[in-house]
């Protein structure tokens, strides 16, 4: 695993936390961030809430590398992106911030990362100014998808400010040259 991969997964933890079974929650019960359909998904049955409370935070990392960075190809895009846009992923479903990029990148939005979403995206991170840009622009495109999210559900009402401070987060803290 490299240090970048290591540094992604330290973060997503930490905002996940452990184990919770919030009724408000869509994901349902979710250990490590990890929802109780992908912990079942994962061990092959329907997991008992038992399970889900035990499930080892190496089975969550694994998911994690797998279904969050490798198979969308979040670890194919420039690096600059790949913190935002796995975290992100990890807390919306991928499609949600590919889509978004190929947006923000002129492209169509099938929220699948192919050649033309890393030719792309390589090109708009070209120097580090340009590649802090866009960034910005996915953290600000990610507070509005929860602002509205919430606006649409006011049952999400009391995840907002932990969403917000998620995404603001990743808001680079300086512009290089």
């Amino acid at each position: 695993m490299s240090p970048l991969q290591q540094s992604m997964l330290d973060s997503v933890f930490e905002f996940e936390g452990g184990f919770s079974n919030d009724p408000n929650d869509h994901g349902g019960a979710t250990n490590w961030g990890i929802t109780h359909a992908e912990i079942s998904r994962f061990l092959g049955h329907d997991a008992s809430i038992d399970e889900v409370k035990a499930f080892p935070k190496a089975d969550a990392e694994t998911i994690y590398l797998r279904n969050y960075l490798a198979a969308p190809r979040i670890d194919q895009l420039p690096e600059a992106l790949q913190p935002v846009m796995f975290d992100w992923g990890v807390n919306a479903g991928p499609g949600r911030p590919i889509k978004t990029l190929q947006g923000l990148l002129g492209l169509s939005q099938d929220g699948a990362i192919g050649p033309a979403t890393i030719h792309a995206s390589a090109a708009a991170c070209s120097t580090p100014a340009a590649a802090t840009a866009l960034v910005v622009r996915l953290c600000d495109a990610r507070v509005a998808f929860y602002n509205r999210l919430v606006a649409n559900d006011a049952t999400q009402g009391k995840f907002l400010k932990g969403w917000l401070r998620r995404a603001n987060a990743f808001r680079p803290k300086t512009v290089e040259a």
